[in-house]
């Protein structure tokens, strides 16, 4: 069953998930709507814990990510590179 959480509780949440994968070896993160909302503070505590991630999109790249497997959310699919890369 799924568990539904409080609007006025989800920054409580992010900030629970990001300090329990500090330790963590990496991480591949599954693209939906709230990992996208909050990307710049998820990317920003993978930097902080040199923790490497793979994103589902480019904009986690362009705040700043290791590597996105998929595509810009703002640039029309017919004109999309395959990769993302930054090094």
């Amino acid at each position: 069953m799924a568990r539904i959480i409080p609007d006025d509780k989800l920054h409580d949440y992010l900030e629970i998930l990001l300090s329990s994968t500090a330790n963590s070896v990496s991480q591949v993160l599954i693209p939906d709507t709230f990992m996208f909302t909050h990307r710049k503070r998820i990317v920003e505590s993978h930097l902080q814990t040199h923790l490497p991630a793979i994103y589902g999109y480019r904009e986690f790249v362009d705040d700043g990510g290791l590597v996105s497997y998929g595509p810009s959310i703002s640039i029309p699919i017919a004109v999309q590179p395959l990769t993302q890369t930054r090094f």
